[in-house]
């Protein structure tokens, strides 16, 4: 909900920013489009880096690394693995919940 929103207002920012620059209200409209960009982007970026968890174990070549902790979000336990070949690292449920 918080990443939609803050999505939501870097686009905002973004096109205030832009009607700004066509009305020629320049400093406001460089600074609103920079804001934007940066709110929009990091969103946007977050979302392709930090990929969420995935279910069942990923192929053969993956290995895992012992390392598990529990999602604040889900409450699932995840277990992560990663690609000797490439260094990629996934995150995978493993179906367990948080006692309590």
């Amino acid at each position: 909900m918080l990443r939609g929103m803050v999505f939501v207002t870097g686009c905002l920012l973004l096109f205030g920013g832009l009607v700004a620059g066509i009305v020629n209200l320049q400093p406001a409209g460089i600074e609103m489009v920079i804001v934007g960009l940066v709110l929009a982007g990091g969103v946007v970026f977050e979302r392709w880096r930090y990929k969420p968890a995935v279910r069942g174990r990923p192929g053969a070549r993956w290995r895992s690394t012992g390392e598990r902790f529990f999602d604040p979000e889900t409450g699932k336990e995840i277990e992560v693995y990663f690609d000797p070949d490439t260094g990629d690292r996934n995150y995978v449920e493993t179906g367990a919940k948080r006692p309590g």
